[in-house]
């Protein structure tokens, strides 16, 4: 299951990656949660990197 999440986290991050966030923190795998929020992320700092920002924030990422 959490490859096919981390799979739908690639395709909807670019038109929604809020959205894709919240799917990537439901895989269960380390390794992909990472992959896959980061993925998300990315694309989220591209449309609204103040949003993105303050997720990161509140969730204690990349600290």
């Amino acid at each position: 299951m959490d490859s096919a999440v981390g799979e739908f986290v690639s395709r909807i991050s670019a038109r929604d990656p809020e959205g894709a966030m919240g799917w990537a923190m439901t895989i269960q795998n380390s390794d992909e949660k990472s992959k896959a929020l980061n993925r998300a992320l990315g694309a989220w700092e591209k449309i609204d990197p103040a949003k993105a920002n303050s997720w990161k924030q509140s969730n204690n990422f990349g600290n």
